[in-house]
């Protein structure tokens, strides 16, 4: 199965981003080496952004067992630590490091992404300095020739950073159903076809006090795709319902914090339109997903619920060489009747034949 999982946002500053993207990479792949492949002895724990068990078919509730790891440059002891979800049982994130990037080194351009368009993967201690994670590496105890590639932004392929990015683009702006908030399948043979599905979350510091995000598949088959709908709309769905409320909880601690500060202070301007109400906080600075849940290790849950749901559809269709019926008795004595009738219909000209030229040679005595 070609397919990927991406996480998008549409920023205020920046407009449609990929944020997060995990694909499914085979150990025989070029595009991972082992080289780039390490851990760290410390463990994180995490837990998985739970998915009911009862949406899912019974013969795809089949617990498998896997592990998340944080890629870096050099090979290390592998660390491996569990984690626990209502419907598998998944090993956690061993922390891996990786070599820190000067971001002046590259070039004087300002940015073009912000913290709001941006993964912030779980810190990690290589022993001399605390640093940030490169990618997220969930294998299949399963299978292990299969690996789930996490990395924020779009993938380095030239081939699917395009699609990709009008998939993207396309989920954010044009196409979602009615209310915006729900599933949509749309694309073509060329870039691909994407299910997407479109949720919102609530921020006090947004305009609108709500930010747009969605949950994306990206696959060559259609049909494929088609046949995985109930299964990646449970999926999203829940995911979706989980980070809003887990955004709910602070959107709430925030707003009361507003109320007290605006009662307690006589000078605070009243708003008195509803354009102030939209760009009241467009002064601020944009926060990550990580701030706006109040989780540190969000990406790592999303990265363990991305390879599950990866390797659900996976094994939602499965391509396989079906044997034919056997032959019945009755059918075996059809054909060798059939058969016989073959060849009696053959030999019966030829001794017409026989007799046709013999009877000449009778007459003649």
């Amino acid at each position: 199965m070609n397919a990927l999982v991406a996480l998008l946002h549409f920023c205020e500053v920046h407009g449609p981003c990929v944020v997060y993207c995990t694909q499914t990479i085979h150990s025989n792949s070029p595009t991972l080496n082992e080289n780039d492949l390490c851990s760290n002895d410390s463990n994180i724990s995490t837990s998985p952004i739970p998915i009911q068990p009862s949406k899912y078919p019974a013969a795809l509730q089949q617990a498998s067992s896997m592990s998340t790891t944080y890629s870096s440059s050099s090979l290390r002891k592998n660390s491996v630590s569990s984690l626990n979800t209502t419907t598998t049982n998944l090993a956690a994130p061993s922390a891996m490091a990786t070599t820190p990037t000067s971001i002046g080194t590259i070039g004087t351009a300002p940015s073009t992404t912000c913290a709001a368009c941006t993964a912030q993967l779980p810190l990690i201690n290589n022993g001399t300095s605390i640093i940030e994670a490169k990618r997220l590496v969930t294998t299949d105890d399963d299978d292990p020739t299969i690996q789930y590639i996490g990395t924020s932004k779009s993938p380095q392929q030239p081939h699917l950073y395009k699609a990709v990015r009008l998939a993207c683009v396309r989920s954010l702006t044009a196409e979602f159903c009615q209310g915006r908030d729900g599933p949509v399948l749309f694309g073509d043979d060329e870039n691909g076809h994407v299910m997407s599905y479109m949720f919102k979350l609530r921020d006090a510091q947004a305009r609108g006090e709500a930010r747009f995000y969605a949950l994306m598949m990206l696959m060559t088959d259609r049909v494929y795709l088609v046949s995985c709908w109930p299964l990646l709309v449970s999926a999203f769905r829940s995911m979706a319902l989980n980070l809003q409320e887990r955004a709910n909880i602070v959107f709430q601690r925030e707003k009361d914090g507003m109320r007290q500060i605006t009662h307690s202070s006589r000078r605070a301007p009243a708003m008195t339109s509803q354009d102030q109400f939209y760009r009241r906080r467009s002064n601020t600075a944009l926060r990550s997903l990580v701030d706006l849940l109040g989780i540190k290790d969000i990406y790592a849950q999303i990265q363990a619920q991305f390879s599950y749901t990866l390797k659900l559809a996976s094994r939602k269709r499965m391509e396989k060489l079906t044997l034919g019926r056997r032959e019945s008795a009755l059918y075996q004595k059809l054909a060798e009747y059939e058969a016989k009738k073959k060849s009696n219909n053959h030999s019966e000209p030829a001794s017409q034949n026989t007799t046709a030229t013999s009877s000449p040679s009778s007459n003649d005595r």
